[in-house]
């Protein structure tokens, strides 16, 4: 059976990623703003985030990650080691790579439903 894990060990990781958070985002020389606005979130919510008093979910990291253009695994490896110059990939083939595996998805496990507004990937009817 899994560990679960306790509340003080969960409270750790988030100051740990909030930490890292705001670490890659100094040095990359942006705002807690422009970041907000990036995630879709109000510049108090990414400070919460930094600051480990609220969680980030995987979409939003992943557009942090996107946005300063650093590997997601930044945020979950040792970031000494990752911090190293890597290739960019064009915004498109990320898109189109994440469309496919949510497509592929929702083909297994459910259906795409749209609104005016949004998509929402693999919505069980």
């Amino acid at each position: 059976m899994a560990k679960v894990a306790e509340p003080e060990e969960i409270a750790a990781r988030r100051n740990l990623l909030g930490a890292l958070m705001q670490g890659v985002r100094v040095k990359m020389g942006k705002s807690k703003q422009d970041c907000a606005q990036v995630m879709g979130v109000t510049a108090g919510v990414y400070t919460s985030f930094e600051e480990g008093r609220r969680d980030v979910t995987l979409p939003e990291l992943e557009l942090l990650a996107y946005y300063l253009k650093v590997p997601v695994r930044l945020f979950f490896e040792r970031p000494e080691r990752l911090l190293a110059d890597e290739p960019t990939i064009p915004a498109e083939k990320v898109v189109a790579l994440r469309q496919r595996i949510i497509a592929h998805s929702c083909g297994r496990f459910g259906k795409i439903v749209a609104s005016r507004s949004r998509t929402w990937p693999c919505v069980w009817a």
